[in-house]
Order: C-alpha cells, then structure tokens, then sequence
C-alpha cells in the first residue's frame, strides 16, 4: 500500500479529538479534499470515524446563506444549496456546524466572477 504525502500529514494530524475543520486549517487543506482523503484512509482502515453528538445549524443560517448567495448568483441559490447540501449528503435540517466552512466553499466554487466569490465569502465568514 502506498500513501500520498497528503495522507501522510493528515494521519500526522489526527488525534480522534480535534475537529475536521482544524485539521483542514492547520494542513490548509479545503475540507471537500480533506474529506476524500479521509474516506479513502477509512477505507484502507488506517483511521476509523470518531462518532460525537453533532451540533447543528439553525434555520437564520441557511436564510443567511441563501440572501448573500443571491445578492450574487441570484434567485437560484436556494436550489444551489439544497444540491449542494444533497451531494454532500447531509439535511438541511440536521446539517451539522462543523461542515459550514465546507459548504460555504463548495458554494463559492460556483462562483466564477472572482470579485462576486470574494464579496460572497466575506458577507459569510463574517457572519
């Protein structure tokens, strides 16, 4: 079995007790990347899933959310999260708080004018 160098510093930074977030910002990893190469160590059962209640978002959130993403992709962004939220496999109404920054990121990929992508990102992140 060979392992990438990314493998190999996440499995460094893992501890069964930080959060996904924290690894994915200590190793400046984005968290869809992140997630893929936790899957695929899950996969070679080198790490195994850490099961803690989850903390979830509430509904002013996601209102939040789908204004700022209109103020730039406009009436579509409703339907861009809820596909969104589907891929990643979660409800919107148990969406867990560690996987906004994911969301978000994943969102403002859609986003090809780079000044509209970094107006959405900072209406987000400072909310």
């Amino acid at each position: 079995m060979s392992l990438s160098a990314s493998m190999l510093e996440v499995l460094r930074e893992l501890d069964g007790k930080k959060p996904v977030l924290t690894v994915s910002r200590s190793l400046q990893i984005p968290m869809n990347a992140l997630r893929e190469i936790l899957s695929h160590l899950h996969r070679l059962n080198l790490i195994e899933a850490v099961q803690r209640s989850r903390e979830v978002v509430d509904r002013p959130f996601f209102q939040h959310l789908e204004s700022r993403l209109a103020d730039v992709m406009g009436p579509m962004a409703g339907i861009l999260i809820r596909e969104e939220i589907d891929h990643m496999g979660e409800e919107a109404a148990q969406f867990p708080k560690e996987r906004t920054v994911e969301l978000i990121d994943r969102l403002a990929d859609k986003i090809f004018v780079e000044s509209k992508k970094k107006a959405f990102l900072a209406s987000v992140r400072s909310a």
